[in-house]
């Protein structure tokens, strides 16, 4: 197994997912080797993935590319995808990399753990991760030695799901979003952030010919002993790379001239009132602190965004409360239960951190709904008077804060 495949695992993390309706808490280690037991116990398997890149806050497709996988035990694995194709038929490995125009023959190795999946397939979560299980890569799961990990059961009768829950890193975790069906443990979709990975297809145990796993390289391909990147293809990578830059530059603007929008539809105007839940379960009305400068901060802890803001606005909550300030950290577009594991790992966080009500319904959530929130964080400062006087959409820099803070007449040399 290629070094990728072995940080399947790393990048797996956190991973979590959005369940409508009841659910209950189960053993995450029970889950996690029930996933794993399910992959090993296929004779053979079938799946065809589409992962979507897309554009945070506006949901809008950068790229689309469908990935499909065939395994047969004990040994044959064929990956394809728009990038090239690996085939193991137990014999031989064979990678034929598009972009190169070139394929290698390599004997395979007698573990299979040591199949070597080039990295410039780059491939999407679920096949790396699903290949990391069927090729009995133990690294695909951290154990809790490590991270902190929770799992639930929900849905409903129609539509049951399991659900593995963590943290990854305290700098800037990135929220994943994994879904497993209860009757065969196997993962039906994950979501990165704004991205979608989905399955869309599967068989389970279905007769694979043998001759499905012998790739035959086409004509015009070249052999190479290994892969050499051509000049042709660092012209080529340039180009996508200019205009995969274009694209988010493009991205950018739009989020520019939304920021603007919101600023100009709120700043000025009174607050809007809004219930949240503090960790106890007790009400709280943002209008109840109205005679303080208050800042309101729409967070959730997948956002890597989010915990790169967190210590300025624990900054502020520590050390200006004694003039006043108050910080209400709205947990927002998650549930409670994913937070309080967060808190629990993470105890130097002392802002008070309450929870919109509608945990992982984004459309009916506070922020959504009341301030217009597209992406997060994004945090608003209300004066005394109960006006907004900044609609920060995005993480900046502690300054902006500060500035926007002292305005307010609030001493902020003491942040610095």
């Amino acid at each position: 197994m290629n070094k990728s495949i072995k940080q399947c695992g790393l990048l797996l993390i956190l991973i979590s997912a959005s369940l409508q309706g009841k659910s209950d808490s189960i053993d995450a280690n029970s889950l996690i080797n029930q996933v794993i037991a399910a992959c090993h116990s296929l004779h053979s398997y079938k799946m065809v993935v589409v992962f979507k890149d897309q554009v945070p806050g506006s949901g809008k497709i950068l790229s689309k590319e469908t990935t499909s996988l065939a395994y047969q035990a004990p040994d044959k694995l064929m990956i394809r995808n728009g990038k090239g194709i690996y085939a193991c038929n137990g014999s031989f490995e064979k990678t034929f990399l598009v972009s190169y125009n070139q394929y290698v023959i390599q004997k395979e190795p007698s573990n299979i753990s040591s199949l070597r999946i080039n990295s410039a397939f780059n491939l999407d979560p679920i096949t790396y991760f699903i290949a990391g299980i069927l090729t009995h890569n133990r690294n695909t799961f951290p154990d809790n030695s490590q991270f902190h990990w929770t799992a639930e059961s929900g849905g409903d009768a129609h539509h049951p799901i399991e659900t593995l829950s963590g943290i990854e890193g305290t700098n800037s975790p990135v929220k994943f979003q994994l879904a497993i069906n209860p009757l065969d443990h196997l993962i039906t979709s994950i979501t990165i952030g704004w991205n979608t990975d989905r399955v869309v297809a599967q068989k389970v145990n279905p007769i694979i010919p043998a001759a499905a796993f012998n790739f035959i390289p086409p004509n015009y391909s070249k052999y190479a002993t290994y892969f050499h990147y051509p000049e042709a293809v660092k012209k080529k990578w340039k180009a996508w790379q200019k205009q995969e830059n274009l694209k988010r530059e493009e991205a950018i603007e739009s989020d520019n001239n939304f920021a603007k929008q919101m600023i100009t539809k709120y700043v000025g105007q009174p607050e809007v009132n809004f219930t949240v839940l503090s960790p106890g379960g007790k009400k709280v009305k943002l209008s109840q602190y109205l005679g303080h400068v208050v800042v309101v901060d729409f967070w959730a802890t997948w956002c890597g965004p989010c915990m790169d803001l967190m210590p300025t606005i624990e900054n502020i909550n520590r050390k200006l409360a004694s003039q006043g300030v108050v910080v209400l950290a709205v947990a927002s577009w998650e549930k409670q239960s994913w937070c309080q594991a967060f808190l629990k790992s993470h105890p130097e966080d002392k802002s008070d951190i309450v929870f919109d009500p509608a945990h992982t319904d984004e459309r009916n959530s506070i922020a959504t709904r009341l301030y217009d929130v597209h992406a997060i964080p994004t945090t608003l400062i209300i004066s005394p008077s109960g006006l907004v006087t900044n609609y920060f959409y995005g993480r900046k820099k502690p300054k902006a804060y500060y500035s926007a803070l002292q305005k307010l007449g609030i001493d902020t040399s003491i942040l610095h």
